[in-house]
């Protein structure tokens, strides 16, 4: 049987390309539906809180997520706490 390669690739973390649309009108879109999952009673997300959650959920760590969207790892931290 043939063997598929892509199916076996392994690549490193963060380093993937997902469909993730980068426009500020995607974003917002990406946060609309994601803020009924998000409801805990408190204020919604921020453009930029959301920034950073896709870039954490996609894998990343605070330092490449911060290198990603020019922030210090520590303002990652921070937006993840908020």
């Amino acid at each position: 049987a043939e063997c598929d390669l892509d199916e076996h690739i392994e690549f490193p973390r963060c380093q993937r390309r997902p469909a993730v649309p980068a426009d500020a009108g995607a974003r917002q879109r990406i946060g609309e539906s994601a803020q009924p999952l998000l409801q805990t009673g408190g204020p919604p997300l921020t453009p930029r809180e959301l920034d950073v959650l896709v870039q954490v959920a996609l894998g990343c760590t605070n330092v490449e997520a911060g290198q990603r969207l020019s922030l210090k790892p520590e303002t990652v931290k921070s937006y993840l706490r908020s």
